[in-house]
């Protein structure tokens, strides 16, 4: 997350992230108050959105 972060400032852009459950944060991004969410591509969801073949970040269950 740290390289994302800095590849944002490296453009001016502060960038946030937070962690939520996978449901609220499709929420927010649908009501246009969030602009990403990290996880995997629902099927259910890929007309709303749009996923890259590469991941933008990786995580996992601590």
């Amino acid at each position: 997350m740290e390289i994302a972060r800095a590849a944002f400032a490296a453009v001016k852009v502060e960038a946030l992230f937070i962690p939520l459950p996978y449901k609220r944060c499709i929420e927010m991004v649908t009501a246009g108050s969030c602009l990403a969410c990290n996880d995997h591509p629902d099927p259910g969801q890929r007309r709303h959105f749009h996923w890259t073949k590469e991941p933008l970040l990786k995580s996992r269950k601590a």
